[in-house]
Order: structure tokens, then sequence, then C-alpha cells
């Protein structure tokens, strides 16, 4: 198999995850790398082919690499909960295209924004905010504005979803 033909098992393989783990990730590169060609013997017979101990940052690149011309890249960060590393492929343009994909209207995805925003530039450091400090933010970030009863929907609503997660020691 060549490194071309790897590197589009690879791609396939990642839309198709959707979102995996580092290790899911780094266990498929191995897979792909020393699959065999069609004769069995495990010698792929092309000198350039990608080694199984390469470096995983030269396989994104790779990957990203065949994704960029369809303003897609593959990202990882670390899983909220656990720590673990996950990765993805996102859509890196910002067009009208891309709100069809999502359930949510564009004032509600600023809100979204502003609230990630707030969480990662908060003063305590602890990426975290006070159900008052989100309210204020969706309120003050929504356009047309909105009452404060339709923010605390919208904030659970992002809860609800898996975008931001609610401390239940909160209240």
């Amino acid at each position: 198999m060549t490194s071309q033909e790897q590197r589009r098992m690879l791609v396939q393989w990642c839309m198709s995850a959707q979102l995996f783990t580092d290790v899911q990730f780094r266990k498929t590169v191995e897979r792909i790398c020393n699959s065999s060609d069609s004769s069995g013997n495990g010698n792929n017979g092309d000198d350039d082919i990608q080694e199984v101990t390469m470096d995983i940052h030269q396989h994104v690149e790779s990957v990203n690499s065949s994704l960029s011309n369809y303003s897609f890249e593959l990202r990882s960060a670390p899983d909220q909960n656990t720590g673990d590393r996950m990765w993805a492929i996102v859509n890196t343009n910002a067009d009208a295209t891309v709100l069809g994909a999502t359930p949510y209207s564009q004032p509600e995805l600023a809100v979204l924004k502003a609230l990630i925003e707030g969480i990662f530039t908060e003063s305590s450091g602890n990426y975290a905010l006070s159900l008052h400090s989100a309210l204020k933010i969706a309120v003050n970030n929504s356009t047309p504005t909105i009452q404060r009863s339709h923010a605390e929907k919208l904030v659970e609503m992002f809860c609800k979803d898996g975008w931001l997660m609610r401390d239940e020691a909160e209240g």
C-alpha cells in the first residue's frame, strides 16, 4: 500500500469515527501502516511509506494536508472530564453552510461562543463561570437582546446538549 493510499485510508477512518481518543488514533495509524499488500507478505514495496514509529504529528499533518482543500482539519483537545486527548475532524470555514449543520440559530451560536470565551478568560483561572455570570454573558451577547428567563433556558439547553457542564453543587 502506498503512502497516499495509507493517508486516504486514515482520512476515511477519521471521518467515519467522528470523535476518537488518542489511543484509538495511534492504534489505527499503526494498523494502517502495518497493513500488507495484496501478496500478503507485509512488504508494501514503497520505500517512502510512513513508519509506524513516525511522530504522530506527521500523520496529523498528512491528514490535514488532504483535508485542507475542503476546509476541514483534524484537531485535538483534552476531554474536560477525563483529561484524555480526543480527536475530531472540524470545519474550518465559518460560512452560512455551516449553520445548516447545527440545530442552533446564529444568535444562539454567538451566545455559546461568548460563554466559551468567558470560561477561558475568567479571572480566577478555574475555567468555570457561576450561573449568574453565564446568564449575564448570555443576555449581553444576544442579538436581539433576550430576557434572563430565555438566557437561562439557553444555558440549560447547552448543558443538556453537552456543550457546557453544570456543577451540581451549585444548585
